[in-house]
C-alpha cells in the first residue's frame, strides 16, 4: 500500500494537508501511535501546531458494532492524549487491502487558520475554523450508535446531527463542500428496501430545507461492514476572491438526475421522498486566483447512468479512471467555469474494492496512475452489485 508520501495543496490563501499512513506494529495501540506519530511529526516539520489537525479517519478490520464502538472508544482517549485536544474522528469498519495491519489513517490538516474553536450543537462536537480564504465546518464520526444496525434510524439521526451543526453556525446543507456516506451493507435490503436507497430518501428530505447555489455537495456513498451510517462532511464559506464551483461529468449523467430506471426500492412508505437520486456532484472545486483544491467525488465505471457490462475488475478500473481524466481535463474544467486554473494533480486517492482477490489487478493500473500520491485500497461493496471499484481523490488545481 503506497501512503508513505504526505502532500498538501494551496487552496487560494488557504492551506489543506491530506496525509494517509499505513502503519506498522503489532498491536492496536501501537499501530495507533505509529500513526499520531507520523501526524505529529508532520505537523512539526510544517511549523504547525497540533490543533492543525482538522479531521482523522481510521479504517479498520473489525466484526461487530460492538467492537467498532470499542476501537472508537479507544482512538478517542489515545488520540486526544497524544494531540492535546479532540479531533473530529470517524471509525470506519472496511479492512484495508495490500497491508496485514489492523488499521490505515488519513488525516486533514489546515495551515493557516487564524482560529480553530471546539464547538458542540446538542450533543455532537464539530471544529468551526477561520482562515484568510473562508470559514470552515469539519465533523466527523456522526452516527447513532444501536447494537443492531437500523439504517433508516441511523440515517435520519446522522442528519439530524449534522443539521445541527450548520444551523448553529448559520450554515446550510448548500454549504457543504465534501461529504463522506458510509452505509452499512450498501446493497442489501432490509424489508424489501435497499440501504441505500433508504439513505438517499433521507438525505433527500433532509436537503429539500435548504438551496444549493453552488451546486450539491462533492460525495462519496460507499459500504461498511457494520455500524449503520456514519457522515463526515466538510463545510465552507467563502471570503475575497474565493470561488465554489461544481464540476459535472461530460461522460457521466448527474448522479442527482438519475432515471428510476437505476434506482432501487425502499418500501418505508413514511419518508416523503420516495426513490430519490443520489444528491451529489461529481466534483466540487474550492478556488481563489492562485489555484485552488478539486474534491473529486466516489467515481466508478459508469456510462451516462449505467454501469458498465463487463463484470471485470481491471476493464472497470481503467473506464473509471478515464471518467475521472474526463472529468478534471482542462476542457472539461473550463466548460464548467474554471478559467484560470488548467491543469490537476493528484494529491491523495482512496480506492475502494469490492472483491479482495482483484486487488492486485486493481492496484497495479492505479498506481501506474498515480505514481508518489499516497492512495488507500479499501474493502468494500459499491453501491451497484455489479461494480467492483470505486475511486475518489483530492486534487490540486493550478495554471
Amino acid at each position: 500500500m503506497k501512503v508513505s508520501a504526505i502532500n498538501h495543496v494551496l487552496c487560494a490563501s488557504c492551506s489543506l494537508g491530506f496525509f494517509a499512513v499505513s502503519p506498522e506494529g503489532e498491536s492496536l495501540k501501537e499501530q495507533v501511535t505509529y500513526c499520531l506519530d507520523n501526524l505529529t511529526k508532520y505537523l512539526a516539520a510544517n511549523h504547525l501546531p497540533h490543533t492543525a489537525c482538522i479531521r482523522q479517519t481510521y479504517f479498520v478490520r473489525a466484526q461487530s458494532n460492538e467492537e467498532v464502538r470499542q476501537i472508537q472508544t479507544f482512538i478517542t482517549d489515545f488520540s486526544f492524549k497524544k494531540l492535546g485536544m479532540w479531533v473530529p474522528l470517524s471509525i470506519v469498519p472496511q479492512p484495508p487491502l495490500g497491508t496485514s495491519s489492523q488499521l490505515v489513517a488519513e488525516y486533514a490538516c489546515i495551515t493557516d487558520a487564524t482560529q480553530i474553536e471546539q464547538k458542540t450543537a446538542g450533543n455532537t462536537a464539530y471544529l468551526k475554523i477561520s482562515s484568510p480564504a473562508g470559514t470552515y465546518l469539519s465533523a466527523a464520526g456522526l452516527n447513532k450508535y444501536l447494537p443492531v444496525s437500523n439504517i433508516l434510524e441511523q440515517s435520519i439521526d446522522a442528519f439530524e446531527q449534522m443539521n445541527l451543526i450548520l444551523k448553529a453556525e448559520d450554515f446550510t446543507f448548500g454549504d457543504i463542500v465534501r461529504q463522506w456516506n458510509y452505509i452499512e451493507r450498501i446493497i442489501d435490503f432490509t424489508d424489501n428496501s435497499q440501504h441505500y436507497q433508504i439513505f438517499n430518501d433521507v438525505r433527500s428530505n433532509f436537503y429539500g430545507s435548504s438551496t444549493f447555489p453552488h451546486g450539491y455537495p462533492a460525495a462519496t456513498g460507499i459500504g461498511m461492514s457494520f455500524y449503520g451510517i456514519i457522515l463526515e462532511f466538510l463545510a465552507f464559506k467563502p471570503a475575497g476572491e474565493v470561488q465554489i464551483i461544481p464540476i459535472q461529468s461530460p461522460v457521466q449523467t448527474n448522479a442527482h438526475q438519475y432515471s428510476p430506471q437505476v434506482l432501487s426500492s425502499n418500501q418505508y412508505t413514511h419518508i416523503s421522498c420516495i426513490r430519490s437520486t443520489p444528491k451529489f456532484e461529481r466534483a466540487k472545486a474550492v478556488i481563489g486566483p492562485d489555484g485552488g483544491i478539486l474534491f473529486v467525488s466516489g467515481t466508478a465505471a459508469i456510462k451516462g447512468e449505467l454501469s458498465a457490462s463487463q463484470y471485470d475488475a481491471a476493464m472497470q478500473t481503467r473506464l473509471t479512471l478515464q471518467n475521472i481524466d474526463n472529468l478534471i481535463s482542462h476542457d472539461n474544467l473550463e466548460r464548467n467555469g474554471i478559467q484560470r486554473c488548467y491543469k490537476a494533480k493528484p494529491l491523495l486517492m482512496r480506492v475502494y474494492v469490492k472483491n479482495p482477490e482483484d486487488i492486485r489487478a486493481i492496484k497495479s493500473i492505479v498506481d501506474e496512475y498515480a505514481i508518489h500520491v499516497p492512495i488507500l485500497y479499501l474493502q468494500a461493496d459499491i453501491c451497484r452489485p455489479e461494480l467492483l471499484v470505486e475511486i475518489e481523490g483530492v486534487f490540486q488545481l493550478y495554471p
